[in-house]
């Protein structure tokens, strides 16, 4: 992320490895200035992961909103790996605007469920308390939608 020609003057890089590296500049600007590429790009994440095996998700038009009200200093990587995460944790086949809200900003919407429900497992502090409580909390839902009965629920 520097100005590799400034670099070469002040001595930080060398003028023959530059010259070798510059056969075709490229300039992409960085996400925060072209937030109506996100719908694009997530579609295209989403076929990615689908080809990996995981479930085809869909976004709302909410969702996309929301994504695209955050800056994303991550430019492309952040949002593949949000994108991922979000397709990974959350059991809806349609990802909503609450939804993306959520795992953007981790810990500042009173919707995150507490330890009575269970944590959302990215809050956990290691990989096996998070996926501990993220079964607990996806069983605990099923039971309650048949109601408690466990022979239906299994």
């Amino acid at each position: 992320n520097k100005n590799l020609e400034e670099e070469i003057e002040k001595g930080n890089f060398r003028a023959d490895l530059f010259w070798r590296l510059n056969v075709v500049p490229i300039h992409l600007p960085p996400l925060r200035d072209r937030l109506e590429d996100i719908p694009l790009l997530v579609q295209d994440l989403i076929k990615g992961l689908a080809a990996k095996g995981m479930r085809q998700k869909e976004f709302s038009d909410g969702a996309y909103q929301a994504m695209m009200t955050h800056s994303w200093p991550g430019n492309v990587r952040e949002l593949r790996n949000f994108i991922e995460r979000v397709v990974i944790m959350c059991a809806n086949p349609v990802i909503s605007e609450k939804e993306i809200h959520l795992f953007l900003n981790p810990g500042t919407s009173g919707e995150v469920p507490n330890d009575q429900t269970g944590l959302l497992p990215y809050l956990s502090a290691d990989f096996k308390d998070a996926k501990k409580s993220f079964e607990r909390y996806s069983l605990q839902l099923k039971l309650n939608e048949n109601e408690g009965n466990i022979s239906q629920t299994a």
